[in-house]
């Protein structure tokens, strides 16, 4: 059986008859997915706003979807503790008016990944970390406002805004009851759960507005899906095994790992056949 695919208009053509069926058209020989534009919308990012898990996924899932040919962007807080150094061609965007108060945007790049930083000139970010202050609630639900605020007044259209965690759950209502109606309207919103020791009633808030929401493993899943901010939506909730970015989690190329890859080998791989006298 000989079949010939081919992506040129009219398809391609096939011959499992000896000749019979030749040059019948073919479809569906190669499948692409066109690109989509995701926004993450979230409080941390490693390696320049890391305190948890978060931060690393952030990052990882970004990369492992731009790998995929997806255009990507991140928007996260310009906190004034923020690691600058591992931030390459870092300027100032534009700057725009939200809630009182002149918001400044600043762009780069992280582990290759575009990222905006958003810096109200209320200082909301001025306080030399990124949780721990007694407004923490309302200095994220600002950033979240601001967040969808930028895209909207930036004409920008994502085909999916993800949110991560309380920290930035009002994202999906605030997009579904105002900016789906201001002209944010291609979006879908996905919402994923990192901890839910924290905010667990603006997490069920989330939960119940966004069309899809994630954690991060079937196992976590199953323990926590009899949670009240959880069960009513068990039919659009995934566990998904948070995986590791292969590239940066190399203990061969880590600086902080004592013994480089020689070194191992001889000593770990070796000595356990006994090479050693």
């Amino acid at each position: 059986m000989d079949f010939v695919f081919s992506e040129k208009e009219g398809g391609g053509i096939f011959d499992n008859k000896n000749g019979m069926d030749y040059h019948v058209p073919v479809f569906g020989g190669v499948v692409k997915e066109p690109p989509m534009h995701i926004v993450h919308i979230s409080v941390e990012m490693a390696p320049i706003a890391k305190v948890g898990g978060l931060g690393d996924v952030v990052t990882s899932l970004s990369r492992a979807v731009q790998d995929m040919n997806h255009h990507v962007d991140i928007i996260l807080p310009k906190y004034d503790c923020l690691k600058l150094n591992n931030v390459e061609d870092f300027q100032f965007h534009k700057s725009y008016s939200w809630g009182g108060t002149e918001i400044k945007v600043w762009f780069g790049k992280v582990e290759g990944l575009p990222v905006y930083f958003l810096e109200p000139q209320n200082g909301f970010f001025w306080a030399g970390c990124i949780y721990g202050r007694s407004n923490d609630g309302e200095r994220f639900g600002f950033f979240c406002h601001a967040s969808l605020e930028f895209l909207l007044q930036s004409g920008s259209r994502p085909d999916i805004i993800h949110c991560h965690d309380w920290s930035s759950a009002p994202v999906a209502w605030l997009y579904k009851k105002h900016y789906r109606h201001y002209g944010l309207n291609k979006a879908r919103v996905v919402f994923s759960i990192h901890n839910l020791e924290y905010g667990a009633n603006l997490i069920g808030k989330a939960m119940e507005h966004s069309d899809k929401a994630t954690t991060v493993s079937p196992t976590y899943s199953q323990e926590v899906s009899g949670n009240p901010v959880i069960a009513p939506y068990l039919y659009k909730f995934h566990g998904i095994l948070n995986g590791i970015d292969q590239d940066i989690w190399d203990p061969y190329n880590d600086k902080f790992v004592p013994v480089s890859k020689l070194q191992f080998l001889a000593t770990y791989l070796y000595s356990s056949f006994h090479f050693w006298p």
